[in-house]
């Protein structure tokens, strides 16, 4: 086993990806506004909050390569699974709200 290959470090990694994701395109679009507004805005409005979400999970696509290119399949495979955990609250939120 390689060092720091492991499934949770990769599902760590691709949720905090998705946060930080978030908050750029926070930084990009709505500097003017103030960050609790945003924040309350997306929880409130469903219709903006998926759809967010779904592109906050793309840089785990850039990352997973990096992880796989360096034969760090275990922490390729917590990406993905921290992908498919974005998913399913996509589809949670377009379902259920």
């Amino acid at each position: 086993m390689k060092k720091n290959d492991n499934l949770w470090l990769g599902v760590v990694i691709g949720l905090l990806m998705s946060i930080i994701s978030i908050f750029v395109f926070y930084l990009i679009k709505f500097r003017q506004q103030e960050l609790s507004y945003y924040l309350s805005t997306l929880i409130r409005n469903k219709s903006l909050f998926a759809p967010l979400l779904s592109l906050a999970g793309i840089p785990n696509l850039v990352i997973f390569y990096f992880f796989l290119n360096n034969e760090k399949f275990r922490t390729a495979k917590g990406l993905i699974l921290a992908t498919f955990i974005l998913v399913l609250a996509v589809v949670l939120i377009k379902v259920l709200l």
